[in-house]
């Protein structure tokens, strides 16, 4: 277990070598993190058959470290994870659950910029621990909770942005993924090119190539390309606009090796009014399909519009659906979520909220029925009702 962490934390590692040489004269801003919900969950274990219903209550303690200048911006969190229940101790979890996320962008030169994020996740993710502020939930933590049990997961890019003139420019980019279960782990390398040109101030259009290589601890490798045409669009101040139609090839090897070729490619959808704000993204993608059985598809859509009823106030409706198809083990996540939150101080927010989540497996020919938190062919729901409050003042500024 040591041994996977040490390998999913090469990526932050390495990154923040990057971002420290360019720290010159940087504020960094530390917040330290607290986090305390109360919630009734139907469905402790997300389970399709035995629903356990309990009260909840779950820390986060953490801290954001925040970074930034004229020329770099970007943040580095922490986030352990202590879960007490009522009428279940045998559950009870105290920082076994942690979460560390690293943003960061860098203006190098006038043309060239470089931007950087890595993720890892470790412990189980049990419905329990599906918080969001949004309803919404990252791919990585929907690939764990379709797991059963423990689960170890890093996510990790780094891209160059380079500007040729005043029309042409250029992205190269590299990406590593790691996860591993307690009876298989996968690896996946690869990068993309990207080059766009301007045809007016608001719209470029270009085309890209992406790589992915493969790798599992008990299957063949496997290996992904992806072309797709490529459109940015700012329609007007409000809205904007980006679309990648293309087309993916997936090469499995091995024994009984095939060749899958589907359409594919990503869109998103922006739009900002005076007190409302809607974000929308949806595509289908080579992926390791949850990590649990060989390279596929992952079919995803994401959505989340926040209403500011006052100054400080807002209501948040959004989910997320991601449907892992052509490996070996086949199964899906869903989630949505509605609340209110306020932040009556700068450093204190308040919330309420509803979230429902779905968790299913549709078939499973390459991994035991005991790996996933449901059996073949069924499907789990969990309910989750969730009052709480997030600290974080910012306790200390100082440059670099």
């Amino acid at each position: 277990m040591r041994r996977r962490l040490a390998q999913s934390s090469v990526g932050i590692v390495v990154a923040l070598s990057v971002v420290g040489r360019a720290w010159g004269a940087t504020l960094l801003s530390v917040y330290p993190i607290f986090q305390l919900t109360e919630a009734y969950n139907d469905n402790i274990e997300l389970s399709a058959s035995h629903h356990l219903g309990d009260f909840v209550t779950t820390g986060v303690l953490g801290f954001d470290l925040e970074f930034g200048n004229g020329e770099r911006i970007g943040s580095l969190q922490y986030d352990t994870v202590f879960q007490s229940f009522v009428s279940h101790p045998q559950f009870n979890s105290y920082a076994g659950t942690n979460f560390v996320t690293l943003a960061d962008r860098e203006i190098l030169s006038h043309d060239l910029a470089m931007t950087v994020n890595d993720s890892v996740a470790v412990g189980s993710i049990t419905s329990g621990l599906l918080i969001g502020n949004t309803g919404a939930v990252s791919s990585q933590v929907a690939q764990a909770a379709v797991a059963n049990g423990q689960t170890e997961s890093n996510n990790f890019d780094l891209s160059l942005e380079r500007r040729y003139g005043e029309r042409w420019t250029a992205n190269l980019s590299v990406a590593q993924d790691f996860y591993a279960t307690s009876f298989q782990s996968s690896y996946t390398q690869g990068g993309a090119l990207t080059l766009l040109y301007a045809f007016r101030p608001d719209i470029e259009a270009g085309w890209g190539y992406t790589f992915s290589d493969f790798r599992f601890s008990s299957l063949a490798p496997s290996e992904a390309h992806y072309i797709a045409a490529q459109t940015h669009w700012l329609a007007t101040r409000r809205l904007h606009l980006d679309l990648a139609p293309g087309l993916v090839v997936i090469q499995n090897f091995g024994g009984s090796s095939s060749l899958l070729v589907r359409p594919a490619g990503t869109g998103s959808l922006g739009l900002d009014g005076e007190r409302w704000n809607v974000t929308l993204r949806g595509g289908q993608l080579a992926s390791s399909t949850g990590g649990l059985g060989g390279a596929g598809l992952n079919r995803f859509v994401t959505g989340v519009i926040s209403y500011a009823l006052q100054r400080h106030t807002y209501f948040n409706i959004g989910g997320n659906y991601s449907d892992y198809v052509g490996g070996g083990a086949n199964g899906s996540f869903v989630s949505f979520g509605a609340g209110l939150s306020t932040q009556p101080r700068r450093w204190l927010s308040l919330f309420l909220r509803y979230q429902i989540y779905a968790n299913s497996v549709n078939s499973a020919a390459t991994a035991p029925a005991h790996a996933f938190t449901v059996a073949p062919g069924q499907t789990a729901t969990a309910n989750s009702y969730i009052v709480g409050f997030k600290i974080a003042p910012d306790v200390y500024d100082f440059g670099l």
